[in-house]
Parts: structure tokens; C-alpha cells; sequence
């Protein structure tokens, strides 16, 4: 039942001796064919469209020339055109401006029948169904890599991240915003690190992204090395530190990067975390969490 509702307003559309037509248009003429193959009929023709896989150039602009240049909507409310310089905008935007912001003419763009008439025959696919394809193409085609190692193979998916990381890298993800590690013997392990490094890896799961933590204690410096993967690309996240000794304690927050093959770094003295008049070993503590930036 809809089809057939939907072939009839077609078919209504296409025939200009209707008792719908436009009063102000004049009617046309039946087009002759001097081919002897008639034309089939315009519910059996497949409509020139970019969904039915047409990739002709009209196609191709159309959807872009029917939207408004300044706030890039559509033209349902109304179009409007310069009398100067010929220019088209949405009765929306042309009510809040009080000169044309192409050619700066003081007065204000006249409304233009012609192309309305023009655009509402046009079928054409609403602003919400053509962000809602776009979000979802970009969601299906994110990769993310590897999150632990560089040299790591591994692409896929943000959901199956996880099970990556605790089946090959033995490196569970927890679930939450923040963790507090604790590096016991910490002078020892400093005094060490001129022959022999440490390396510390945590990895979080939140606000629907997996982070990572890398942690080396390398020649008396402690290198913090952030990794994220998140499903908005667009959203920025930062992490809140604060390093905590007997001696000292440090805060600050570092920006965490989600996207590809960009990590943030940042070393720390270990020499201002050990106090100079105390020879015991000391323990340090980090607190991190992890939440977004506006």
C-alpha cells in the first residue's frame, strides 16, 4: 500500500496537465520521441539518484547547491537572492542580516519564487538522513591500532581493543577513571635505572575509550607516556596527576591524545622526588584520572 501511494505521487508530479499544478506555471507540451522505442514508464525508470548508485556530476553537486552557504540548512523556509550579485541564502539568514553578506549592498536580499518552486520538485534527502549516514560511515571505517607496543600488527575495532590487550600484552583493562599506583623501594629502583629500566603499563576504561599508561623509570627520569583510543574522535581528554613522595609532591594535568599515531610524554626528575637528608627507601604514589576537556 505505501508503494503504490508512493508511485501515484510520482507519477502526479511528472504529469503537467494535473489539477495540482502550479498556477503559476505554465503547462507543457508532451514530449515527442523520434525514436520508435517508446519510454517506459516512470514508475518502471530508475530515479537518477546517488542512492540508487548514480555517480553522475549532478548528482554529485545537487545536494550541495540546495543548501544554504551560510548556515549550510536547507531552503524549506524560503529562498532569497541578491538583485546585485545574484547570490542565495535561506529566508532564516536573510532575516538576521541587514545587507547582503556577499557584495555588501545595504539592501537586503528579495525573496526568489523561481528557485523555490524549483527546489521543492527536486527529491532530496533531509539534512538529518545525510549527517546520520555520515556519522555512521565514519563510525563503521575507524581502525584503531595497538595501543601497547608501536611495532604491534594489530587493527581493529574499539570494542575488541580490550581483549587484545589482556590476550596478547597481558594488560588488564580496568574499568573507571582513575588509579593510584604505587612504586615501593623507589631510591633503589632509581639508582638502578642507570643500568637497568622498569616499565609500569595500566590501562583504563572509560567514557567509551580505552586509555593506556606506560610508565619507565630510565636513568634517574620517569617518562609518563599516554595512549588513548576513543569512539568520539572529536572529544579531548586530559589527565589529572599528582605524584606523591615524602619529600615532594607534584601536580598537573596532561593532555591525552586519542588520535592515531599521536602520544604525549612527559619526564620527571626523579632526584626532586627523593629527599637529600633521608637514605631509606621512600614510596611514591600516583594518583591519575582521566576525564574530558571542554
Amino acid at each position: 500500500g505505501v508503494q503504490n501511494s508512493q508511485r501515484f505521487r510520482i507519477v502526479r508530479r511528472f504529469n503537467y496537465y494535473s489539477s495540482d499544478m502550479d498556477p503559476r506555471e505554465l503547462p507543457r507540451p508532451h514530449k515527442k520521441y523520434p525514436s520508435l522505442e517508446l519510454p517506459s514508464p516512470v514508475e518502471e525508470r530508475s530515479l537518477c539518484m546517488p542512492q540508487n548508485g548514480c555517480h553522475c556530476h549532478n548528482c554529485k553537486e545537487l545536494v550541495e547547491l540546495t543548501e544554504c552557504p551560510i548556515c549550510t540548512g536547507g531552503y524549506q523556509r524560503g529562498v532569497t537572492a541578491c538583485d546585485h550579485c545574484g547570490n542565495v541564502m535561506c529566508w532564516s539568514c536573510a532575516a538576521k542580516m541587514p545587507s547582503c553578506p556577499f557584495c555588501r549592498r545595504p539592501r537586503p536580499p528579495a525573496r526568489n519564487t523561481a528557485l523555490e518552486r524549483i527546489f521543492n520538485k527536486l527529491q532530496l534527502p533531509c539534512n538529518p538522513s545525510r549527517l546520520d549516514s555520515k556519522k555512521q560511515s565514519s563510525l563503521t571505517m575507524t581502525e584503531h591500532v595497538c595501543l601497547a607496543k608501536k611495532d604491534c600488527p594489530w587493527t581493529g575495532e574499539l570494542g575488541s581493543l580490550a581483549g587484545h590487550l589482556e590476550a596478547d600484552h597481558d594488560i588488564s583493562v580496568l574499568v573507571g577513571s582513575g588509579i593510584t599506583i604505587e612504586i615501593g623501594g623507589f631510591r633503589s629502583k632509581v639508582r638502578a635505572s642507570d643500568k637497568r629500566g622498569r616499565q609500569y603499563t595500566v590501562s583504563l576504561a572509560c567514557y567509551a575509550s580505552i586509555f593506556v599508561l606506560n610508565i619507565s623509570l630510565l636513568k634517574k627520569k620517569m617518562r609518563l607516556l599516554f595512549t588513548g583510543a576513543s569512539s568520539h574522535p572529536t572529544q579531548r581528554f586530559g589527565a589529572w596527576l599528582e605524584v606523591d613522595s615524602s619529600y615532594r609532591t607534584m601536580k598537573g594535568i596532561m593532555p591525552v591524545s586519542t588520535q592515531r599515531h599521536k602520544q604525549k610524554e612527559l619526564f620527571i626528575s626523579c632526584d626532586g622526588l627523593l629527599s637529600p637528608w633521608r637514605s631509606n627507601d621512600d614510596v611514591v604514589r600516583m594518583n591519575i584520572t582521566i576525564r574530558p576537556l571542554s
